[in-house]
């Protein structure tokens, strides 16, 4: 029977299955004893030297129910294996029987008591029999037939060393079944900096072992041998395995028994860190792993396999590799995901995710999809040509798309290499969308989403401005068409307002128009939440900026006035509802003190130069102004309107009378829907619209006892309406005039109404016992101009300092 190969995984010849049937027969307890041991004696006569292995084979065989491996039989085998090796060992040339020691871990593995005591007793006699010169190896070539020559041999001291080393822990052995895998654990493992002798010994042991694995073609055995072996970890594993590697990944298209699984699982947990650390020697066991992330999962074994190894990245390979195998694995992940024949890519993806690729393997990889620059030409094109400049681009698309979902954008690190990168592949993106009709929102708003997580975790001591391109962001606010991508495009503009103050002011305008453009289309809470976040980051940058030039307030004012006509011009589109949300908040961001003033005055100036015949009352117009006003404090308002009292009689000045002053409203436009064309009048009109605010809002103030800050503001603003009054009531023949005087003696009544009777002569008495020619001017004329209500104020002042003032009786 020389030509069986007793050790396979199904030993199916008919020699081999009469064997192992006559073998369970005599066995059994329907032979009587006489007849049995005649037919024994003749079965291992005919086996003659395979004995041993024959044994072997019945004690290594799955127990799986069937008639004629039994653990009783198994049990059997092992003590006639004894006497067969304690015979050959008493004999004058020595046998090494290392070649079986494989087979007696597989039979300490078994549920069986009895199976593990036999495989002690033959493992026992094995070491007494071994010599430190090991004899003439057991059926060496034979044992597993061709595959035989890949088994490796122990010399016979390490052979001594291991069986003892098992053998010390015997009886524990006898009781667990796995506690093979704990002497391995314990007795086995390499340790760092442990003696090169003692290393060599026991990566001897695996590579003893793990040859058997390969050679030996029963999954049961493989199984139960890569179990035990577990916890020995060193390179050599994936080189001595590797040809089961191959063997298992060209059976991927086949069906797989849950064995077959498991063998895959045991075989690929090689791949770990010791195998890191050799594939720079061994590339073709780092080519063939790879093979095992791309194969063909559209089978069910197929697919088990791609997920063992996917898992095996993840949980023990993948943070050891060096960077570069890194950036590589990363790689062949999206390109297994992009391939149109892949099955389950959702795998490689959760895969992706759990890897969390690092800010260097991004900034790589998104220079490896980014497309050649001669693929996206823009020269005439054939339609083929045009086809074939598509599939690049959306094959780019695709692979940021997979790229940048490999994890959270949101976790992305402050990284300025990486803010540069994902900019650069923003840019590629838009001009890819350019050259090709593909839609790409989606990957913009990755991009978006990712360089707002990179740049909010920078400062502007780690980054160049030279390297934030704001000319890509702008492009997109003033091109997409949807509103997610507008926002993300935004939140980034308020990001790099931080990080580059300067390069966002000098488009600070352009921003704003697009945002008063797309903000017209739109009323939900967050598109509004997102531009008052861009109000908050760039417009304290340009206020700043203004204020390191040393500049006064009505240059202020004018260097800021287009942006603040953008804001000017939204009113128009945005919802009633929040349009005082919006300006209170502009105004907040801007500062109060400086610009809640000029604010109220452009918006007052759309209504003043609106025709009359559009209907709009003035109490309805000046409800947005008031309600944005009425937000601040009563010192605020009160400066606010001392801005628009200073304003009103600017604008008369410059026509009737001089003033060295520069009018604010008048380096606006004049609005093309206005029907007046006379410089003069549209100031008249303007000076008449403040007053009759002023007034309005002064019906509305508490009269309560002014702060010093308060009753400063007061007197000069009563110091600022009085001359209107004087001036504009010299010549009641020109146009617009006659108003504008009763406006002010409105806007005066109003404001002196607000205040008790000491206040007000507090702020007033120190103006009318001044030295300002033009107040004394005033003051001498006040008799006939003051209504009743200020003759009442006034009188208690009779008896006081300014006696000069001549009221009537």
């Amino acid at each position: 029977m020389s030509e069986v190969v007793w050790l396979e995984q199904h030993a199916t010849s008919p020699a081999a299955r009469w064997a192992t049937a006559t073998y369970a027969m005599v066995n059994s307890a329907d032979i009587p004893l006489e007849a049995s041991g005649p037919l024994l004696r003749n079965l291992f006569k005919s086996l003659r030297d395979d004995t041993l292995l024959f044994l072997a084979s019945v004690w290594t065989a799955p127990v799986d129910g069937s008639a004629l491996v039994t653990g009783k039989l198994q049990a059997i085998a092992l003590r006639h294996a004894e006497a067969f090796i304690q015979a050959h060992s008493q004999g004058t040339g020595s046998v090494d029987f290392q070649t079986v020691v494989p087979a007696l871990l597989v039979a300490l593995r078994s549920r069986e008591k009895s199976v593990r005591e036999g495989a002690i007793a033959c493992l026992r006699l094995i070491s007494a029999a071994t010599k430190d010169k090991a004899g003439v190896p057991y059926a060496l070539d034979s044992v597993y037939g061709a595959a035989s020559e890949s088994v490796q041999l122990l010399k016979g001291q390490d052979v001594k060393r291991y069986l003892d080393t098992l053998l010390s822990d015997s009886a524990s052995l006898v009781l667990d079944p796995a506690h093979i895998v704990s002497v391995h654990q314990d007795q086995m493992t390499i340790a760092r900096g442990e003696a090169k002798k003692d290393v060599n010994y026991k990566r001897g042991v695996l590579c003893f072992l793990l040859s058997h694995v390969a050679a030996w073609s029963s999954t049961t055995a493989r199984i139960a041998l890569l179990e035990s072996a577990r916890a020995i970890r060193d390179a050599s594993r994936i080189e001595l395995l590797a040809p089961l590697l191959e063997s298992m990944l060209s059976s991927a298209a086949m069906e797989a028994s849950d064995e077959e699984r498991k063998m895959a699982e045991l075989t690929l947990d090689g791949y770990d860190r010791t195998a890191a650390v050799a594939f720079a020697e061994r590339p073709e066991a780092w080519a063939l792993f790879k093979q095992y992330l791309a194969v063909d999962a559209s089978s069910a074994y197929g697919r088990d396999l791609r997920q063992l190894a996917l898992l095996q990245l993840q949980t023990a390979l993948y943070t050891t590799l060096p960077a570069p195998l890194q950036g590589e694995i990363v790689q062949t992940l999206v390109e297994s995901v992009l391939d149109p024949a892949a099955a389950h890519v959702s795998d490689i993806k959760a895969c992706l995710r759990a890897l969390a690729p690092s800010s260097a393997i991004i900034v790589a990889l998104l220079s490896a999809l980014r497309p050649a620059g001669d693929s996206l030409r823009s020269s005439k094109r054939n339609k083929q040509d045009a086809e074939s400049q598509a599939v690049v681009v959306r094959a780019f698309h695709a692979g940021l798309a997979v790229l940048l979902e490999s994890r959270s954008v949101e976790s992305l690190e402050g990284n300025a290499d990486l803010l540069a990168a994902l900019l650069d592949t923003l840019s590629a993106l838009l001009d890819s969308k350019a050259k090709a009709d593909v839609n790409v929102d989606y990957t913009e708003q990755l991009l978006l989403t990712g360089l707002c997580s990179v740049a909010a975790k920078l400062d502007q001591t780690t980054v160049d401005p030279q390297t934030i391109d704001v000319t890509v962001v702008m492009k997109i606010l003033s091109d997409t068409k949807n509103p997610q991508t507008f926002q993300q495009a935004l939140l980034l503009i308020s990001q790099f307002a931080r990080l580059a103050p300067l390069v966002v002011l000098q488009n600070a305008l352009p921003i704003f128009v697009s945002v008063g453009a797309h903000t017209s289309q739109r009323d939900d809470a967050f598109t509004f939440q997102v531009v008052e976040k861009t109000v908050a980051s760039i417009l304290p940058v340009m206020v700043a900026h203004l204020k390191e030039e040393d500049v006064d307030r009505p240059r202020l004012w004018a260097k800021s006035l287009d942006i603040l006509q953008v804001f000017i011009g939204m009113s128009q589109h945005v919802p009633a509802h929040r349009k005082t949300r919006l300006f209170s908040n502009l105004v907040q961001v801007l500062g109060p003190t400086d610009f809640l003033g000029p604010i109220v005055m452009l918006l007052l100036n759309s209504y003043a130069q609106r025709p009359r015949s559009k209907g709009v009352d003035r109490a309805s117009a000046f409800v947005l102004p008031s309600s944005v006003l009425n937000v601040f404090d009563l010192n605020s308002r009160f400066a606010a309107v001392l801005d628009l009292a200073v304003e009103a009689k600017t604008l008369l000045l410059h026509h009737v009378g001089s003033t060295a002053e520069t009018s604010f409203l008048r380096q606006t436009s004049i609005l093309p829907s206005t029907s007046i064309t006379d410089d003069a009048k549209v100031d008249f009109r303007r000076a008449s619209t403040i007053l009759h605010f002023i007034q309005a809002v002064c019906q509305q103030l508490p009269s309560v006892a002014l702060s010093d800050d308060e009753s400063r503001s007061v007197q000069a603003t009563v110091a600022a309406l009085l001359p209107i009054g004087f001036v504009s009531g010299q010549d009641s023949q020109v146009e617009g005039l006659p108003e504008l005087a009763q406006a002010s003696q409105d806007a005066l009544d109003a404001i002196i109404r607000t205040l008790s009777v000491p206040a007000f002569a507090a702020s007033i008495e120190p103006m009318l016992a001044g030295d300002d020619v033009e107040v004394r001017r005033v003051r001498i004329r006040i008799d006939a101009r003051c209504s009743a209500d200020l003759i009442s104020l006034l009188a208690p002042l009779r008896f006081r300092s300014c006696a000069s003032v001549q009221l009537p009786s």
